[in-house]
């Protein structure tokens, strides 16, 4: 399989650009990669903070259900063929007082149910198990409570 990426000189240092003009994915030093999937299309991006919806069952959700996930990873990171994402499970009695997860609206969840993002249990899953539109998206305060638990958990 051929490389999406390219090196070339620039500016006297070495810069990582694909072949298709994609944003700089991440500077690391001198270097700025940035690189295109060849599998997905222009239309397969998540970015942070949507919920997006797995095509086939993940194993997160009931059987029989549509499972949704929250999209945790930088903006950064768009253009690469996984996706770093938290499952959404139905509000319940069980999640109160649950230090792992955080509650969200069923407006922002984009369900006819209030959720609650499994922060613990995030996962890198390929795009294309994904549909290609996102279905809701988290507010600032939400997401802001995401990260602090990612921080912790992570130990970041």
């Amino acid at each position: 399989m051929r490389d999406p990426c390219s090196w070339k000189q620039s500016n006297a240092r070495s810069e990582r650009h694909s072949e298709s003009a994609s944003k700089p994915l991440a500077p690391l030093g001198a270097v700025l990669v940035t690189c295109k999937s060849p599998g997905l299309s222009r239309n397969s991006v998540a970015k942070r903070a949507e919920v997006i919806v797995a095509l086939r069952r993940l194993g997160f959700g009931s059987a029989g259900r549509r499972e949704h996930f929250v999209v945790v990873q930088s903006d950064i990171l768009q253009g690469i063929d996984t996706v770093v994402v938290a499952p959404l499970d139905d509000s319940a009695p069980m999640y109160e007082g649950d230090p792992l997860v955080v509650p969200i609206s069923s407006a922002e969840a984009g369900t006819p149910r209030a959720q609650v993002v499994l922060v613990h249990l995030i996962s890198a899953v390929r795009l294309d198990r994904f549909e290609v539109a996102a279905v809701g998206r988290l507010s600032s305060k939400s997401m802001g409570l995401v990260d602090g638990l990612l921080r912790t958990i992570l130990h970041l």
